[in-house]
């Protein structure tokens, strides 16, 4: 169940139970991946988040980020993350 409410729906490799991606009701076309699916996960450099108020402590903004979103129950800032 995602912050919405309404359903979320992972999926995760059948050999090793790696989560592979995952969809929510809330927003029809909008697609979860993990950045550990990507070969090379080091060229992406984000620009945006949600949920910051839930991250670790050790993470920090190395200046990339430019907005930050505490929690994404309003659609308006999921779309804006599009």
């Amino acid at each position: 169940m995602g912050v919405s409410g309404m359903p979320m729906h992972l999926h995760f490799c059948s050999n090793c139970a790696t989560r592979t991606h995952g969809f929510v009701d809330a927003i029809e076309g909008f697609i979860l991946l993990p950045i550990g699916v990507f070969e090379d996960s080091r060229k992406f450099k984000p620009k945006k988040e949600i949920f910051g108020d839930h991250g670790l402590d050790w993470l920090t903004n190395d200046g990339f980020i430019r907005e930050s979103f505490g929690e994404a129950t309003v659609m308006e800032r999921l779309m804006a993350l599009m």
